[in-house]
């Protein structure tokens, strides 16, 4: 699998597990969405700056194809999720004090 980037992944049918935390990934493909069997995915402490549109509503966001397995899903410490709580209380990194933080599902 050497030189299989991120957006490979999405052909993996088998697959189960994604670990893939501490990486510099900037964007989940779509077609990582589509994976049958996948029942854990961890992206935490990436750089990823979005989400994929179909994540916004949860897991499925209405539709049974999308990640109809998935059980845990761990994506905090990226860009996308805005700053941990202590830092928006500080200001630091983000979001500043008392603004909303941006939305993240974390588990579906």
């Amino acid at each position: 699998m050497a030189g299989l980037g991120l957006a490979g992944f999405g052909s993996l049918s088998s697959l189960v597990k994604l670990q893939a935390s501490f990486n510099r990934f900037t964007h989940l493909p779509a077609d990582l969405l589509r994976l049958p069997r996948l029942e854990l995915m961890r992206v935490a402490v990436c750089q990823l700056e979005h989400l994929p549109p179909a994540l916004h509503h949860g897991a499925h966001g209405g539709d049974p194809t999308v990640l109809p397995r998935l059980a845990w899903f761990s994506l905090g410490g990226n860009v996308a999720c805005g700053a941990p709580p202590a830092a928006r209380c500080r200001g630091a990194g983000g979001a500043g004090r008392g603004a909303a933080p941006r939305p993240c599902e974390t588990n579906a």
